[in-house]
């Protein structure tokens, strides 16, 4: 076999370059930078709701499966979470699902689509939807003008 890495040096070099890729690839979903009342509670029950939400952003339970899965009637549930994190489950959720993509779009490799469906929006077009509403542009302006990524990573506005 000829083996381009001849020496441990060689290998030592490629192993880092590869470290170098990944490190790449998953640092924006280190970063997503939120708020910490978005995502940390004193209540176990709470706790547990927010892992299940943001465990697989494309296949959230139901409410009713949530509570169940905690103890809860489906009422209290969002009742506890309202008055935990101030706004209800799916709206926690969706603002979830937002600041992720937000922190995603500073990688200009990934295609806005594949945003969309890692933070579990059913479509390019309904991020794209969901985005404007919330950050008054597009996805693509927002990616496009580090000046309004600043602003946004300045003032945490979620």
């Amino acid at each position: 076999m000829n083996n381009p890495f001849s020496t441990s040096l060689d290998c030592l070099s490629a192993e880092a370059r590869t470290l170098d890729v990944l490190a790449r690839w998953l640092r924006p979903l280190a970063e997503v930078s939120l708020d910490d009342t978005l995502v940390s509670s004193k209540c176990p029950a709470m706790d547990k709701v927010i892992h299940l939400l943001t465990a697989d952003l494309a296949n959230i339970p139901s409410l009713e499966e949530m509570a169940r899965m905690v103890g809860m009637s489906h009422t209290r549930l969002n009742r506890t979470f309202k008055k935990t994190f101030g706004k209800t489950v799916f709206s926690w959720l969706r603002d979830y699902r937002l600041a992720r993509a937000r922190s995603l779009l500073k990688d200009r490799q990934r295609s806005i689509t594949d945003i969309a469906f890692l933070c579990g929006f059913s479509s390019a077009s309904h991020f794209a939807q969901t985005f404007r509403q919330r950050y008054s542009c597009t996805p693509i302006e927002f990616r496009n003008n580090d000046k309004l990524q600043e602003v946004y990573c300045e003032y945490g506005i979620n």
